[in-house]
């Protein structure tokens, strides 16, 4: 089987506008510690309409009295999602998870002021930074990228913090490896010519080819090491 690792490093970017949050007591006894865990204000309605807007505008003055964080996500369980896990266990800090259908809409959202961090993949993300919509904060791969020195590495402040949105290309089961071989070989070649490192780097990433046997063990490794970051949360996954 082919496999090829295409590695996307995610930035971890901010808004500065408001969060959209619910709230509500159970009893009087528990008003005095409230609020314990992350809360949103649910709007059965389309955004636009007139309780989006009074949520919004509400949901930003709670975040400013209590501090909590929305967190854009491009869809439950993805990288993204992950990465934000991760960071939370690391600092103890408490944001809520707001799914998106794609990565596109949930950097539109954090743009719009609608959502107030996110964690996205570089490719996806950082023309948007470029253009100054959203700011950049740092970079979830252990170095800087060198299209976007100005950007520290959140290892900096936790070492050995590195996540990242991977890609892989794989060949249909029975393929000989003869052939595998030779695909990985060619696509290893064009990732590696100037005209794609440039056009890569333009857009703040980069490629890092593999051998077919190390992509499978650094997808094994993986597995291993995000179930125990899920387990370590207590998120459970619909």
């Amino acid at each position: 089987m082919l496999r090829f690792i295409h590695i996307k490093t995610p930035l971890l970017f901010a808004s500065l506008a408001g969060l959209l949050l619910s709230f509500g007591t159970t009893s009087i006894a528990l008003a005095q510690a409230y609020p314990t865990k992350a809360i949103r204000i649910v709007v059965p309605f389309a955004p636009g309409g007139t309780s989006d807007i009074l949520a919004r505008a509400l949901g930003s003055k709670l975040t400013e009295a209590w501090g909590q964080l929305n967190f854009a996500i491009s869809g439950t369980g993805g990288a993204p999602h992950l990465a934000g896990i991760a960071f939370a266990q690391r600092t103890g800090i408490n944001w809520t998870y707001i799914p998106y259908k794609g990565g596109s809409q949930a950097v539109a959202d954090v743009a719009a002021g609608q959502s107030n961090v996110i964690m996205n993949g570089m490719l996806a993300t950082y023309p948007t930074i470029k253009s100054g919509r959203i700011k950049g904060l740092a970079v979830s791969s252990l170095q800087k990228v060198s299209s976007a020195p100005e950007l520290p590495t959140i290892a900096e402040i936790l070492p050995g913090f590195e996540t990242g949105s991977y890609q892989g290309i794989v060949a249909p089961a029975g393929t000989s490896s003869e052939v595998v071989a030779k695909l990985n070989a060619e696509i290893t070649r064009i990732m590696a010519t100037q005209d794609m490192k440039d056009r890569l780097a333009a857009q703040g990433t980069e490629a890092r080819s593999s051998s077919p046997d190390a992509l499978l063990n650094f997808l094994r490794t993986e597995k291993i090491r995000w179930a125990q970051v899920i387990k370590d949360s207590g998120i459970k996954f619909d």
